[in-house]
C-alpha cells in the first residue's frame, strides 16, 4: 500500500514524460473522461476533444552543478523542494504549462502539485488565445508552428485560481482516487489574499 509521501517522493522523481502519463490517469479519473479517437489529444468528455497539462511546483533552483558540488546535488531529496500552498504566493517558482496546440482540443485540464495540495484548472482554447492575462505564447521551439505555453508563478496563481479552479484535492485524496475509491472533492475556491492581475 501506497503512502502520502511515498507517492509525492516518487512523483518529484518521475521523468517528465511519465509525469504527464500519471496526470493523464488522474484527470481522466476525477473526470470520468474516455480514452481519445486519435493521438492530436488526450481524453473525450461527451463531443469535447480533451487535452491534459501538469507540473509540480518547485523551488526555483540557482545551484549551478559544478564538479565540487554534483554529488550534494545529487543526494538532495526532491521532496523538500515541492512548494507549500500556503507560500504560493512567494516569488519562489513558476510552472511552465507547455505544448499546447489550441487547435487540437477544446479544453485544456491544467493541474498544479504543490507540496501538501493538488489545484485542477480548466479553460477552453479560446479563452487560452484570448484571455490576454493567461500570457499564451505561441512561440515556445523555433520552427514549431501552432504549439505554445504559458506560464504560472506567485504574481498570477490568483487569477487562474479566481477564473479557471474547479477541483483541488490532498495527497491522501488522490491515494485514495488512485485506489478506486469514492471521494468527495473540494470544488470551493481557495481563500484568495491578493486582488486578481
Amino acid at each position: 500500500m501506497i503512502t502520502e509521501d511515498k507517492l509525492k517522493k516518487s512523483l518529484c522523481s518521475l521523468p517528465t514524460r511519465r509525469f504527464g502519463e500519471f496526470v493523464e490517469i488522474v484527470t481522466g479519473k476525477l473526470n470520468n473522461l474516455e480514452k481519445s479517437k486519435d493521438t492530436s489529444y488526450d481524453r473525450e468528455l461527451k463531443d469535447k476533444k480533451i487535452e491534459i497539462k501538469g507540473s509540480r511546483v518547485f523551488y526555483n533552483k540557482n545551484d549551478i552543478i559544478t564538479e565540487e558540488n554534483i554529488l550534494d546535488i545529487l543526494q538532495q531529496d526532491n521532496l523538500s523542494t515541492l512548494v507549500g500552498d500556503k507560500n504560493k504566493d512567494e516569488n519562489i517558482w513558476n510552472c511552465n504549462i507547455q505544448q499546447i496546440k489550441v487547435n487540437y482540443f477544446d479544453v485544456l485540464y491544467y493541474s498544479l502539485f504543490f507540496k501538501d495540495k493538488i489545484y485542477f484548472f480548466k479553460i477552453t482554447g479560446d479563452d487560452i488565445l484570448s484571455d490576454k492575462n493567461i500570457k499564451y505564447s505561441n512561440k515556445q521551439h523555433r520552427g514549431n508552428e501552432g504549439e505554445g505555453q504559458f506560464h504560472i508563478d506567485s504574481k498570477n496563481i490568483n487569477y487562474h485560481l479566481m477564473n479557471y479552479f474547479y477541483k483541488s484535492m490532498t495527497y491522501k485524496e488522490l491515494v485514495s482516487l488512485l485506489q478506486n475509491k469514492t471521494i468527495k472533492i473540494n470544488n470551493d475556491k481557495p481563500i484568495i489574499a491578493s486582488l486578481p492581475i
